[in-house]
């Protein structure tokens, strides 16, 4: 598991982004300058973010994105829960159940319990960080000032 990955990359920099421009919409393709990504990177984290009511998306010739009402106040710890490599839950490890060596057959099951934990860790890290807190350090000098607004 990758923890910090492009896509999880790319909702938080969407979300501070439209955080910060919270009675402001955007087109995909503004987004995409502002993030700086390929539109089809943003397409994925945007469903994503969409289908997970974190934004809110218009649709047609007048759409676009624009953040939820409490944007400022998603945890990092959510984002990680939906934005988590999947591709690496299947991480490749060493060794086979099957084999005459001990340590061979041990190998994979005891690393994925090393890979359960380092997910669990993380998991519990990014829980009391948020988007505000991301743009608070982002706008330098009011980042206690803005941590103390957004949370209470």
């Amino acid at each position: 598991m990758a923890f910090i990955n492009q896509q999880f990359n790319i909702a938080i920099h969407v979300l501070v982004f439209l955080g910060k421009h919270s009675n402001e919409q955007f087109s995909s393709l503004e987004l995409c300058e502002s993030v700086c990504v390929h539109p089809v990177q943003l397409r994925k984290v945007m469903r994503l973010l969409s289908s997970n009511k974190l934004v809110e998306t218009r649709y047609g010739k007048k759409g676009g994105y624009r953040a939820i009402d409490d944007c400022l106040n998603i945890s990092l710890a959510k984002l990680f829960m939906i934005f988590r490599d999947v591709d690496n839950d299947t991480r490749i490890f060493t060794g086979k159940e099957d084999s005459d060596c001990k340590i061979s057959r041990s190998m994979r099951k005891t690393m994925y319990n090393f890979s359960v934990k380092e997910y669990d860790l993380l998991k519990e890290y990014y829980k009391d960080i948020y988007i505000g807190d991301i743009l608070a350090d982002i706008n330098e000098g009011n980042t206690n000032e803005k941590k103390n607004l957004i949370h209470s």
